[in-house]
Formats: structure tokens, sequence, C-alpha cells
């Protein structure tokens, strides 16, 4: 993989890999360097947002804007786009929803929950599927899946053991 990566590097004229070439685009050169990158580390470069669609469209307007009028962008890149950003969108909000879905089996446990603000104990007596806002409830108070650095489950002492001795 990284002979390959090497071996088209070196191929690659270097006017390509500076940015300069025809059109001048700093569009095209920074979609070529995002498509080279891992995805934790294009996760990493996007913020925590990522990109969302109004960046988007202003990297559109950009590109088209500062195009070479000889050599304009096709109709299918166009196209291309868009139906990755539908991707993307559909994606973050699949992850949201299955984040809420790993909650479920928390329903009626008590845990507790690290936060930025400190540890917080109680039971989990709701999940939001919401997939803008997706948490849990708890002891009915909503927590944003945001928010959590740490859950674990506390330990409930045993009803049916409370009576004996040791």
């Amino acid at each position: 993989m990284v002979s390959t990566l090497a071996a088209s590097w070196a191929a690659a004229p270097a006017a390509a890999r500076t940015g300069e070439g025809s059109s001048g685009s700093p569009v095209r050169t920074a979609a070529a360097t995002t498509d080279l990158r891992s995805g934790d580390a294009a996760r990493r470069a996007a913020g925590p947002g990522g990109l969302d669609p109004d960046a988007f469209f202003r990297l559109l307007a950009a590109q088209l804007r500062y195009q070479d009028p000889l050599q304009p962008m096709q109709d299918t890149a166009f196209v291309a786009q868009l139906a990755q950003l539908t991707q993307l969108e559909e994606t973050r909000a699949l992850r949201a929803a299955v984040s809420g879905l790993a909650a479920l089996p928390l329903l009626g446990r008590a845990v507790a929950v690290t936060t930025a603000d400190g540890e917080r104990t109680g039971t989990v007596t709701g999940v939001r599927l919401d997939p803008a806002a997706p948490g849990l409830l708890l002891d009915g108070e909503p927590l944003a899946w945001a928010d959590v650095l740490a859950l674990r489950l506390v330990p409930q002492a045993d009803p049916t053991k409370e009576g004996e001795a040791p």
C-alpha cells in the first residue's frame, strides 16, 4: 500500500502535487489531499462537527467561482459531490441512532457517568433517540451522549440477600 502511494506520488507531476496547474484551483488540491488521509485523520482535520452542508455549499460556490472556464467541472462531478454529502448526512444520522440503541440495555440500571463537570450516579430512566441530540435520561434528567466521557454500571444490592448474614 505504501509503495503504491509512493509510486503514485513520484509519477504525479510536480505542478499537481503543489496545487499549481492549469486552473490553479486550491479546491482540487484539498480534495486530493483528503482522499489520501485515513478515516480518523480526516475526521480530526475536519473538526468535531466535520463538514456541514453550509460549508460544503460554500466550497462548491468557491469551486465554481475559481474554476478554469476552458476546463469547467463536469455535471457528473456535481452530482457525485451532492451524493457524497447526502451519504455523509445519512451516515451521521445512522451513527446517532445506533448510539441511542446501544443505550437501551441500560434502561433501569444504575450507572455512574463521567462528564466534564464530574461524575454523576443514577438510574437510566430513558433513552433519547433523536438524531440531532442522542442521549439518555439519568434519573429523569437529560444527558447528551456528546457530554459522556465514561459510563460504568454500579453494582446493585441483591434484595434477596439483604437479610442474610455473611
